[in-house]
């Protein structure tokens, strides 16, 4: 027996390895991933004692997990924030939690083949790709490991002549598993279910055992207890979380209607797991369909009551579903997702029960039955795999999950808007643009949509649309620091510095702890003659550096210190400024715009040939705004020391800043008409009589005098 069981382990640990062959290319998904794994200061620190403190206080995501989270962070420790070290990790836990899930229905049951099916079912069934091949949902996997630990500790409970010490076991383990993930919420139902087949503790010869019946609640107490308090956690954190959805927002008819509808699609999934989804939204549920659902649950239920002294595996198996379900449901909802392929994890062991016991009841006795039945198990548990090595596919990135989830469902904002970020963050903005499109008209009420389609249409350069798009996310989610803060960029890009700083207050106000909305406000500010303040907010955002650069990098950080250069440049704080500017460089040595302001400084200064240099370094680095160029032509005419001037460079410098102009900016034709005669060029008067023409008409004053007077004065003039 010891062999044979061995022989299935190694058997079931290569095949599921095998089926899950590629999530070890699979990368990380934009959906929790982002809000769990990559964009967590916390989670790429790795272990250490504030981390674990983190771990055991942190409410992220409207979820309660320390054990996953600290399982996270110990991979980063070993691996850095790898997709696939984090994906091998939790595919690991996933072989371990069928290995022990097989011993413990092995003890439990006394039958090796069976409980071997059983594992191989839960090991291999496409239901559980979800759980496996998404890093997010670790705390399935982890849940379930040490949910088989509690099914072995029970087991030695019930059995064992010490039951104490198996009870202490029994307890950790369950602490463990709910810090893992509150899925275990039900697992003292579970284990009287398991004390009345196959431990038979509570019924015997068709009668209820109430000494059994006393012993075995009495046993579950502190479990009962435990559970109690973990739940009022899980609840405070998804509260805290606002993932708790109101009965505005799903009445409690719907929420039934739902829930009985789940019961009967999750049994079709198990039996034929075609057509799975990330995301499955809600639907109003047809009446026809809901009364079908409905029978079936109520008939289903009488029939596995009805035989429960001459086959209680099949109460306990259905009941082990429904129970398992029941968190899940909806009946509280949380999210907005009507159902989830991840619920199924430990639920799908109890939907297996009945369906393979009784098989090996009907096939006892059989010789030819109890024959086939190995090779009929081997063919379903082939296709599970096979099943599932296609599934695993289907997570391999972002758009691949999302366009998959399109084509197997109708109306999924959420699958519109999720494959709509994977194309935006592959440049892919039109089509991404089309995408959020999409998700308002199936949602209108989807703030997200219109916000991500916000950010799209701003980086496009179509500022009155984002704003405008912002505006209608701000009104649906009136305190999202995120579209607030997006709504004040794109004004500010429409040219009224005027209405941005309010905006960008507004922001701070939701979010204090946010650095880039300090750096926006500095910015704000700036543009609006705040110095002072513009500084003070620039600094704010620096003294969360690590922060900063998480979000936007180190040329982002580059781009705070610059900022910080051109303020004190405004309150003639020279020398603090080029250290700013200097140390914007250091950190991002490719920055033409820091480099023009630089060059700017230095002119003012009366350092010519460094502004020179500056300005050729703003060239070099991609900036050739009309202003740049029109700056260095002229100090490449008129700088002090001859030895710097470039007559010709600065006729052609000067040429390209008029034409970026279309020849509308006098003072720039100024330059060119200079520049030309330095060059000693006949066309330089005609250009400065164009420029002084253009400067009369624009009302520019001293501009035309002084264009006047250089003409008079020249020879010839």
């Amino acid at each position: 027996m010891p062999g044979r069981s061995l022989n299935f382990s190694l058997a079931l640990t290569v095949v599921t390895l095998l089926a899950f062959l590629p999530v070890f290319g699979n990368e990380f998904v934009n959906y929790d991933d982002d809000l769990y794994i990559q964009n967590v200061p916390e989670v790429a620190a790795g272990l250490s004692a504030d981390g674990w403190v983190w771990a055991f206080k942190s409410t992220q995501g409207a979820n309660w997990f320390p054990l996953t989270r600290l399982s996270w962070m110990l991979d980063a420790e070993l691996w850095g924030v790898s997709p696939r070290a984090f994906h091998t990790t939790s595919l690991l836990l996933h072989v371990l939690a069928s290995l022990l899930l097989f011993a413990a229905f092995r003890r439990l049951t006394g039958e090796v083949g069976a409980s071997a099916f059983l594992a191989g079912i839960f090991a291999l069934h496409p239901l559980h790709v979800e759980s496996v091949a998404w890093a997010a949902a670790r705390k399935d996997v982890l849940c379930g490991l040490w949910f088989a630990v509690c099914l072995l500790a029970h087991e030695r409970v019930a059995r064992s002549e010490r039951p104490a010490g198996w009870g202490v076991l029994l307890f950790v383990a369950a602490l463990l598993g709910l810090m893992a993930k509150p899925m275990l919420v039900t697992l003292p139902f579970v284990l009287l279910l398991l004390d009345l087949w196959p431990l038979g503790r509570l019924r015997r010869h068709g009668h209820w055992q109430r000494d059994g019946i006393r012993r075995a609640l009495i046993e579950k107490l502190p479990l009962f207890g435990l559970i109690l308090i973990l739940s009022v956690i899980t609840l405070y954190a998804q509260r805290a979380g606002d993932a708790l959805q109101t009965l505005d927002a799903y009445p409690l008819w719907e929420r039934v209607a739902n829930a009985v509808d789940s019961i009967q699609w999750y049994v079709v999934d198990a039996v034929w797991p075609q057509g799975l989804s990330v995301f499955y939204p809600h639907r109003s549920v047809p009446l026809g369909r809901l009364a079908g659902a409905a029978a079936f649950l109520v008939g289903v239920s009488f029939l596995a009551f009805r035989q429960i002294d001459r086959r209680p595996y099949l109460l306990v198996g259905w009941a082990w579903f429904i129970g398992m379900l029941i968190p899940v449901l909806g009946l509280v909802q949380v999210g907005q997702a009507a159902r989830a392929d991840r619920y199924m994890y430990l639920a799908l062991i109890g939907l297996s029960v009945p369906f393979i016991w009784g098989v090996l009841e009907s096939a006892r006795g059989r010789p030819r039955l109890e024959r086939a039945l190995l090779p009929l198990g081997l063919i379903v548990l082939l296709v599970l795999g096979s099943t599932t090595l296609v599934q695993a596919q289907v997570w391999r990135s972002s758009q691949t999950l999302f366009r998959h989830a399109l084509q197997v469902t109708d109306r999924n904002h959420v699958a519109h808007i999720n494959f709509a970020l994977a194309l935006f963050r592959n440049g892919e903005t039109e089509r991404a643009d089309r995408q959020l499109s999409r998700a308002i008209s199936v949602m209108p009420s989807a703030a997200h949509a219109y916000g991500l389609r916000g950010e799209v249409r701003f980086e496009q350069g179509r500022y009155a649309e984002a704003a405008e798009d912002f505006r209608t996310a701000r009104r649906i989610e009136p305190n999202s620091a995120r579209w607030v803060l997006g709504h004040g960029r794109a004004v500010g890009k429409l040219h009224d510095p005027g209405k941005v700083v309010p905006i960008m207050r507004r922001a701070l106000m939701l979010d204090p702890e946010d650095p880039t909305i300090h750096a926006q406000l500095g910015l704000a500010l700036l543009e609006a003659g705040a110095v002072d303040a513009a500084i003070q907010s620039l600094r704010a955002a620096l003294k969360r550096r690590p922060e900063l650069e998480r979000k936007v990098g180190r040329s982002g950080v580059a781009i705070v210190h610059g900022h910080i250069g051109a303020a004190l440049a405004r309150k003639g704080q020279a020398g603090e400024a080029l250290a700013q500017f200097d140390t914007s460089l250091r950190i991002d040595p490719e920055n033409g715009a820091v480099y023009r302001e630089r060059g700017i400084l230095l002119d003012r200064e009366g350092r010519e040939t460094e502004a020179i240099t500056s300005y050729r370094e703003a060239l070099v680095h991609g900036d050739r705004s009309a202003p740049l160029l029109n700056n260095l032509a002229w100090l490449l005419v008129s700088a002090h020391e001859p030895g710097v001037r470039a007559p010709a460079e600065a006729v052609r410098l000067a040429e390209e800043a008029v034409q970026l102009t279309d020849r509308q900016e006098p003072s720039i034709l100024d330059t060119l008409s200079v520049a030309l005669a330095a060059a000693g060029r006949p066309q330089a008067r005609k250009v400065a009589l164009e420029a002084m023409a253009l400067a009369e008409a624009r009302g520019d004053v001293a501009l035309a005098r002084s264009i006047r007077d250089r003409i008079e004065s020249a020879p010839g003039g």
